[in-house]
């Protein structure tokens, strides 16, 4: 109920806040959150007077641990909002934190259970995976920079055309416009072709480039890395 509550909170506040961003959300949603909290609070304190020591070391300590955090941390907010007591920006931030409820409720089902084990159990890999695709994309970012640099400043044809310098400082303006561009351009945020509209009139040369960066990327380092990570998640559930 307290996660259907957060999602209703959010869904009418960016709609009062499109048609009058000065207006506030209603009195009663405090009021309402404090009740959610309250029922929370006396379901985990009916957990810690029955299971007593268990409750830290049982087989769902962990869990235990994050309802007890979440309820102080939520303690802090109200403590705001009713006493004023505490900075109004820090305190009002906490009020995010309150989301994390939602993951309490992978707590009721096992299958969800196994599916968050599996990806916890993934992310070191997941770090080394954006690594890797982070120095291809850097690579490539520094190919087609140099590129661009050499013939800017040696071509003043290119300066002077204002579609195409647009187009560059938009997409290849900097490192970062640069890597942004092409996550983009694997990733189905932009289409690939359209961020070799403005190089392919430097060199054609570029367009080349472009297939073979797709063409590892997509079907060779991205379907390896899938294949990987199903392999780990068939020896978690094995």
């Amino acid at each position: 109920s307290s996660a259907v509550f957060e999602g209703y909170i959010a869904d009418v506040g960016i709609k009062r806040s499109l048609v009058s961003p000065e207006e506030l959300d209603p009195g009663w949603f405090m009021p309402a959150a404090t009740f959610l909290t309250v029922l929370y609070s006396i379901e985990v304190g009916c957990r810690l007077a029955a299971y007593c020591k268990l409750f830290f070391t049982g087989s769902d300590k962990f869990w235990n641990i994050f309802d007890l955090a979440l309820i102080v941390l939520s303690s802090f907010e109200y403590m705001q909002f009713y006493v004023g007591v505490g900075s109004v920006s820090f305190i009002r931030g906490l009020r995010l934190l309150r989301l994390l409820r939602v993951i309490r409720v992978f707590g009721f089902f096992r299958d969800l259970r196994l599916l968050i084990c599996m990806i916890s159990q993934s992310l070191w890999s997941l770090f080394w995976a954006l690594l890797l695709i982070t120095l291809i994309l850097y690579l490539f970012t520094v190919i087609i920079l140099h590129r661009l640099i050499f013939s800017l400043r040696n071509s003043p044809e290119y300066a002077a055309d204002q579609a195409f310098m647009e187009d560059v400082t938009n997409m290849y303006g900097s490192v970062w416009d640069s890597l942004f561009t092409l996550m983009g351009s694997i990733t189905g945020g932009i289409d690939w072709i359209q961020a070799t509209t403005c190089l392919k009139q430097v060199a054609p040369i570029f367009r080349v480039l472009f297939v073979f960066f797709i063409f590892f990327t997509v079907v060779g380092v991205l379907n390896i890395l899938t294949g990987v990570f199903v392999e780990r998640a068939g020896e978690l559930c094995g």
